[in-house]
């Protein structure tokens, strides 16, 4: 459906921030206040939370959870990229290729469920992410994707008909 991605964004950084955190965990906002796109709110919302919540918990002692979104266009497609970054303990390069298999986590009480699930939800929309970390300096997961969710396949419209 039709929806301000801003809201969603607000919506997921406020109950982020109703979570106990450390006093020096800054939260950096950088998206109009109104950002339209066609999409399914509660998917977008839920691979939002689980990487912010992500950002958050790789910063322990604090940082700057910092997230973005804006559109983009060229003569192919309109697209939304939204970009969730941390100063965090970052990724080990042997453990990025791994990061959105089920069940794979590096956390002790992970359960390797969230960015699969991101993962997913992204492909659902006919989008695609990308990762960049370094150890010890933080994570940067960039969403892009279209304005418009893709078409459903061939030949789905008419199955109630004759009924």
């Amino acid at each position: 459906q039709s929806v301000n991605l801003a809201e969603i964004l607000d919506e997921v950084l406020l109950l982020l921030e109703q979570r106990p955190h450390p006093a020096t965990l800054k939260i950096a906002r950088e998206y109009p206040h109104t950002l339209s796109a066609h999409l399914d709110p509660q998917q977008i919302r839920q691979a939002l939370w689980n990487l912010c919540l992500n950002a958050a918990e790789a910063m322990p002692e604090g940082g700057e959870l910092r997230v973005s979104a804006r559109t983009a266009a060229d003569e192919n497609s309109e697209r939304i990229v939204i970009s969730v970054s941390d100063t965090g303990t970052g990724i080990r390069p042997h453990d990025l290729p791994h990061i959105f298999e089920p069940f794979f986590s590096t956390k002790a009480h992970g359960s390797g469920i969230g960015l699969a699930l991101v993962h997913r939800i992204v492909q659902d929309h006919g989008g695609e992410i990308e990762v960049r970390s370094e150890p010890g300096a933080g994570t940067t997961f960039r969403l892009t994707l279209p304005l418009t969710l893709p078409s459903p396949p061939a030949g789905g419209e008419d199955q109630g008909e004759g009924v």
